[in-house]
């Protein structure tokens, strides 16, 4: 048990920049003091306070030193013992989809650290329950939106357990919410102890059903047949959400936008054309285009036809492969809109993702 939380948080902490970046700072002020100690600097010097010379390996002088090293070290302390006893949740994005004009529904995706579940023994089985509460604010912190949830995890023995706490717990959900700027928070528990929360912007622009308009992105390497993903889920679970349907597929949020080069990646869209009801209906194209975050240099574009669909449905779905496999190892951007054959162009939604 303790092993795989040692695991977990020391994964966690070699994906941070901050981690290293409290490596280089910690290790430049400890040579930096130990060499003002030895006088490698002209007209600097430090003073330990005993009117003498000290050695500068001595007791007394290590002692000094480190002293004033744990100085800057309580600095830092406060973020990095923070993160581990009430970790945020990763998420890196949120995409929407419209279900009716100014309506759109959120699809959250978030990686829950499966070592905070808090499990007991209860008739035998070892037992969990991770309570989930979400609530969308105004900027006047009025709600706008909320849900709540409880998972419920049960296993035969503490074997079960330890494996299922070696990797993180996806969880997913959907809720409503009219067009507007807002900030998204949700909190979760287990055991009555909140043990992570998620806080990000949610932005969702107007949208009239009388324009050329696009969902947000949703990336994913979880993709799958219909078929099989309704297999052994009850009625209960499939009345409560909306799959990301496309070809036969179904698509799955990511909860990261991580992937590795061997990932199958997708990118799933909804265009809105409410001239496609019209008798004589436009062509409608989409524009693709993959950039490097750091130096905005172009890896792909292209523009193709979006798929026929329905006769006189508004809504197009998309399924777009996203080539991780010939992209290097970093962080990149996905841009995507949408046009139709009479000049109407849709504003460009973004998501960012990694290689790795």
């Amino acid at each position: 048990m303790l092993i795989n939380i040692f695991l977990f948080e020391l994964q966690q902490r070699l994906r941070r920049i901050s981690t290293y970046v409290y490596f280089v700072v910690m290790t430049v002020l400890g040579c930096l003091f130990a060499l003002l100690s030895g006088g490698a600097f002209s007209g600097a010097s430090v003073e330990f306070g005993t009117g003498g010379k000290v050695l500068v390996d001595s007791p007394y002088a290590l002692n000094g030193i480190i002293t004033y090293i744990c100085f800057f070290g309580i600095v830092i302390t406060a973020p990095i013992a923070g993160q581990a006893t009430y970790q945020d949740i990763a998420s890196n994005s949120t995409p929407f989809f419209y279900t009716a004009p100014d309506t759109a529904q959120v699809h959250l995706a978030v990686e829950i650290p499966a070592t905070a579940f808090k499990f007991e023994k209860i008739k035998g089985k070892q037992h969990a329950a991770v309570n989930i509460l979400g609530i969308a604010y105004k900027p006047d912190e009025s709600i706008a939106a909320r849900f709540s949830d409880t998972v419920n995890i049960d296993f035969d023995d503490k074997k079960q357990v330890d494996e299922f706490q070696k990797h993180p717990f996806r969880y997913e959900n959907q809720f409503g919410v009219a067009s507007g700027d807002y900030k998204l928070k949700v909190v979760f528990n287990s055991g009555n102890e909140s043990f992570g929360k998620l806080e990000m912007p949610l932005l969702i622009d107007p949208y009239r059903g009388q324009e050329i308009s696009i969902s947000g992105l949703a990336l994913s390497n979880n993709i799958r047949r219909a078929a099989d993903a309704f297999t052994g889920l009850d009625s209960q679970l499939l009345e409560d959400r909306t799959p990301l349907l496309v070809k036969g597929l179904e698509v799955s949020p990511s909860a990261s936008n991580h992937f590795r080069k061997t990932d199958t990646a997708a990118i799933y869209a909804e265009v809105y054309e409410p001239l496609l009801k019209n008798s004589n209906p436009p062509e409608v194209a989409y524009e693709l285009i993959v950039v490097e975050r750091k130096s905005g240099q172009e890896k792909l574009h292209i523009g193709e036809r979006a798929p026929k669909g329905k006769a006189g449905d508004p809504v197009i779905p998309l399924g777009l492969k996203l080539p991780v496999a010939s992209l290097d190892p970093g962080s990149y951007r996905v841009k995507l809109r949408a046009v139709d054959s009479v000049d109407n162009s849709s504003k460009t939604r973004t998501a960012d993702f990694e290689v790795e």
